[in-house]
């Protein structure tokens, strides 16, 4: 009896831990070009509308221009619906190379929460591929290719990835379309572009700039690539035979594939370990306390964390004596097949 009352108990602290709304930090690209903009944000989810959240102290980044947009916390839906409160920035850099927006402590309701750090790259305007599509007898420079943080990632191991395109800004694009993309022993997520077009300079002009973020990992040690991929977009036209009357016309992209090498996970993985590459915590709650010998009890595990989320086994007990299990099923909160943590 007193094993299923320290049970019970530990289910009801986790359970009031739970219901703790989830504060995140989101870049809209990873990947910029010199002096290009991307929004960050800081985003609450989970919680509700009353709830109070001061504007964080801001980080300061050495090379990195992090600016407040002057807003205070705004509320709007999520793509899943569900109320989300945000805080809009501006990030920019002229630094090549690999940055690090520090963990940001966030007063939700007088608790303090703090987001995960998130990495973004900079490269050099000076290395992009420009290729050339044609649309009518009008030639199109355009720049298109596929980025991720690391180059060899370990077995399994979850990393943002992003097609990213950049298309003269005087286009007129009704539709931008969704990469139909090989892959080669790795698993990659749906592309898609964000809602927010950016833009930046280059060769002399201005350029949309947009991002299609997602995750990969790769399945097998050895080689892996992301790619090649084609990507049409539906841009509006102006017909000269019809007095200026616009129609559609579909502009097809060419994107080169990214080669991966994949090493195998570090020796020394502790008894019981199947597929969980990142870090990872763990809650519990069930809503039944009550219960006599042979009642069923439903109970809830959620992990959260940074990794491969998506993937992930079902946690088992480390001790089942005295009860009947019956098999888990996993339920996805939000976007953890796109995003790094979740």
């Amino acid at each position: 009896m007193n094993r299923i009352c320290q049970f019970i108990l530990l289910l009801l602290l986790a359970g009031a831990a739970h219901a703790a709304p989830n504060v995140e930090a989101i870049i809209a690209s990873r990947f910029l070009v010199r002096g290009e903009q991307a929004k960050f944000e800081i985003i609450l989810r989970g919680g509700d509308f009353n709830d109070v959240v001061e504007i964080p102290k801001q980080p300061q980044i050495p090379n990195v221009d992090l600016r407040s947009m002057g807003m205070s916390p705004q509320r709007r839906p999520s793509e899943s619906r569900r109320l989300e409160i945000y805080i809009p920035y501006v990030i920019s850099s002229y630094d090549v190379g690999t940055h690090v927006i520090p963990s940001i402590e966030v007063m939700v309701n007088g608790e303090i929460q703090r987001t995960r750090p998130v990495e973004f790259r900079v490269i050099d305007d000076m290395s992009l591929t420009w290729s050339t599509a044609t649309i009518g007898e009008e030639r199109i420079r355009y720049a298109a290719a596929f980025h991720s943080l690391k180059d060899q990632p370990y077995l399994g191991e979850k990393q943002p990835v992003e097609l990213k395109i950049y298309l003269p800004d005087d286009l007129i694009v009704i539709d931008w379309g969704i990469p139909d993309f090989e892959r080669k022993g790795l698993s990659a997520w749906r592309f898609q572009p964000q809602p927010l077009i950016g833009r930046a300079r280059l060769l002399g002009r201005s350029f949309f700039a947009v991002p299609y973020p997602s995750t990969a990992s790769t399945n097998v040690p050895g080689p892996a690539a992301l790619g090649p991929a084609s990507l049409t977009l539906q841009l509006q036209v102006a017909s000269v035979q019809s007095f200026g009357r616009a129609y559609a016309q579909a502009l097809k992209l060419n994107i080169p594939a990214l080669n991966l090498e994949s090493k195998p996970l570090p020796a020394g993985a502790p008894e019981g370990f199947e597929n969980a590459v990142g870090q990872f915590s763990m809650k519990v709650i069930t809503g039944e306390t009550d219960l006599r010998e042979g009642d069923p009890v439903t109970v809830e595990i959620a992990v959260s964390g940074s990794g491969n989320l998506d993937a992930l086994n079902a946690p088992k007990p480390l001790d089942s004596e005295g009860w009947k299990l019956y098999d888990a099923s996993p339920q996805e909160r939000g976007e953890e097949r796109r995003e790094l943590s979740g």
